[in-house]
């Protein structure tokens, strides 16, 4: 069952701090030790049980390789989720989507599967499994769990389930997790679980350095996002185009010509002192079809007003393609509105603006190419001979 190794990972650990420190009996202190052990190994393996290595091919042509005369396939590595007993696997969506052949690992075990749907709101992505294999994982509804205990699995450096312990950071304005819990490129659509055994997120993104911050889809979200694309296959998101980031404007900034969302004193006059401005905008996307330029202060869209760029990023990918949206801006003290007809978030849209991936761009988790793993191996012989000189001078 799996209460005891619950158990045992909660309060044995408590138990085993106090032998180290208080008790007189060395004896006693190692067995609490090594129970604390036991039970830890016991729940990381059941937990492991829900977790696959997924690979994604496609192949290449020699330009596309960079490699003349030499036919070359692209091999992604990641993780994956097994979410019920049908071989439905959640992962994410830029290590699947586009290849020719997808297979899940495990046990020794290579068992092809097919994509099912691309979310582009969360950037996850459902596959099936031709059948079924391992354990569906076990779902927290937990909304909050900043300073709790977690433990990260995925794929690490060739391992299906490398564990790793950290903790909740929280919930982002943005609606994912923050765990502060080191991870690999590959650990991307791997889960973060709780002492309880039940995932509380999908690894979705790392940050900071060495990736020791995991950003996470929230499980209590997973349900409905599977049910959707189960059921209807892809769910779109809106795409306008742009990369934007938060400004504080010192001193504020008076407008004399009134903004349509703002209330405004006697004779249209305003003050703004933050906002939302935009750093770059896409060629020929929505955004710059309608003629919003890079500078460019939004203070709201769709008949909202939004001082967050996080906020802003989820309203766009919320909206529906195709619809007519009016974007509030700031330029040059004066207020303009533009109407932009929302496109459809790819992932090989020409940025990386609102998430989308740039075509020939690779993600840092992707496996390196080919040519790239030689350009690699070149430079360390460089570093070698270098050294070597050195030594015989």
């Amino acid at each position: 069952m799996l209460t005891t190794s619950f158990w045992t990972v909660r309060r044995l650990l408590q138990a085993a701090i106090l032998a180290v420190f208080f008790s007189t009996a060395p004896q006693a202190s190692d067995s609490s030790l090594f129970t604390l052990e036991q039970g830890m190994s016991d729940l990381v393996f059941r937990m492991s049980r829900s977790v696959v290595t997924v690979e994604a091919s496609s192949s290449m042509t020699p330009d596309q390789a960079r490699l003349p005369g030499q036919d070359v396939v692209r091999r992604l590595v990641s993780t994956g989720l097994i979410c019920d007993t049908a071989g439905s696997i959640l992962v994410a969506a830029q290590m699947v989507a586009g290849h020719d052949r997808i297979s899940v690992l495990l046990d020794g075990q290579v068992v092809p599967a097919e994509l099912v749907g691309i979310d582009y709101h969360t950037n996850l992505a459902l596959i099936r499994a031709s059948r079924s294999l391992g354990s569906a994982v076990n779902l927290s509804n937990k909304r909050a769990c900043a300073g709790h205990m977690v433990v990260a699995m995925g794929n690490s450096y060739g391992l299906r389930a490398a564990p790793s312990l950290g903790f909740c950071a929280g919930l982002r304005i943005d609606g994912l997790m923050q765990f502060s819990v080191p991870i690999t490129s590959s650990s991307i659509g791997g889960g973060i679980f709780d002492m309880n055994g039940e995932l509380v997120g999908i690894i979705v993104d790392g940050e900071g350095a060495d990736s020791r911050i995991a950003v996470a889809v929230p499980a209590y979200q997973l349900p409905a996002i599977i049910d959707y694309l189960s059921l209807r296959g892809d769910r779109h998101a809106g795409f306008l185009g742009i990369q934007s980031a938060d400004i504080e404007i010192i001193p504020p900034l008076e407008i004399t010509t009134p903004v349509r969302l703002a209330s405004t004193s006697a004779g249209g006059r305003m003050t703004i002192d933050r906002g939302i401005i935009v750093t770059s905008v896409v060629n020929n996307s929505p955004a710059a079809n309608a003629g919003v330029r890079a500078g460019d202060l939004i203070v709201g869209y769709n008949d909202q007003p939004y001082r967050s760029a996080a906020e802003l990023a989820q309203a766009v990918r919320c909206s529906r393609p195709g619809s007519v949206c009016a974007v509030e801006l700031i330029r040059q003290n004066e207020s303009i509105t533009r109407l932009v007809q929302v496109g459809r978030k790819e992932l090989d849209a020409t940025s990386l603006a609102d998430g989308a991936l740039a075509p020939g761009q690779e993600r840092d988790h992707e496996i390196d190419s080919l040519t790239d793993e030689l350009a690699r191996m070149k430079r360390q012989l460089e570093t070698i001979e270098s050294r070597l000189r050195v030594l015989k001078d």
